[in-house]
């Protein structure tokens, strides 16, 4: 079986073997992959620690036999190192794919929040969804849990974490703290309802 390396600070994970290809999340430096398929540029893979398949360019990644799937992780699973955690992503402008403090998505927040407890999320939102336990109210909600949101369809398209029972961090623009209630999160800066809640999941270190 053979993987690759990522030799750069961020490598864009793209849907086709194109650099015009829309990004679709990206491998952080040293992150490692599988090789599923080989073309002259790029390079077709699935991602070892979240299994998200993509292309990257070959001029970003090195050749490996074999690969380490140990994590670095921050001692202790609570409240406050979640909050720490959070809060380095803050004010770090959105990016469709992203998962970098150059440029994040919803999901790719949540993620590498989680990644630094030792707790695996898969790379989208509504996988992370499947996972976790359900919190049945808002006011039973703390700092760490996961907010989901959905879209006038029903699918889930956006996520969060909790800081408080009333208060999200979350990746909109740019990643921001901002109310939310029962019917979902309320702009801090402008009061206008942006996105409509349906779950609220925790999830625990194993």
């Amino acid at each position: 079986m053979n993987y690759i390396i990522c030799t750069v600070s961020v490598a864009p994970l793209r849907k086709d073997p194109s650099h015009r290809s829309e990004m679709i999340s990206q491998l952080l430096l040293n992150e490692t992959a599988e090789v599923l398929e080989r073309e002259k540029q790029f390079t077709k893979v699935k991602c070892t620690y979240d299994e998200y398949e993509g292309w990257i360019a070959n001029n970003q990644i090195t050749s490996a036999e074999q690969v380490s799937t140990s994590e670095d992780q921050i001692q202790g699973f609570s409240e406050e190192y979640i909050r720490q955690a959070a809060m380095k992503y803050l004010d770090v402008p959105y990016l469709w794919g992203g998962k970098s403090l150059c440029g994040i998505d919803c999901s790719g927040f949540s993620q590498q929040v989680y990644r630094q407890f030792g707790i695996k999320l898969p790379r989208d939102s509504y996988q992370q969804a499947e996972f976790g336990e359900v919190v049945g109210f808002l006011l039973e909600a703390k700092c760490g849990d996961l907010a989901f949101f959905d879209n006038e369809e029903g699918r889930i398209t956006h996520v969060g974490i909790m800081l408080s029972n009333d208060q999200i961090i979350h990746a909109s623009g740019k990643v921001r703290i901002d109310k939310i209630d029962n019917q979902g999160i309320i702009n801090a800066e402008t009061g206008a309802r942006t996105h409509k809640l349906r779950i609220i999941k925790r999830y625990k270190k194993p």
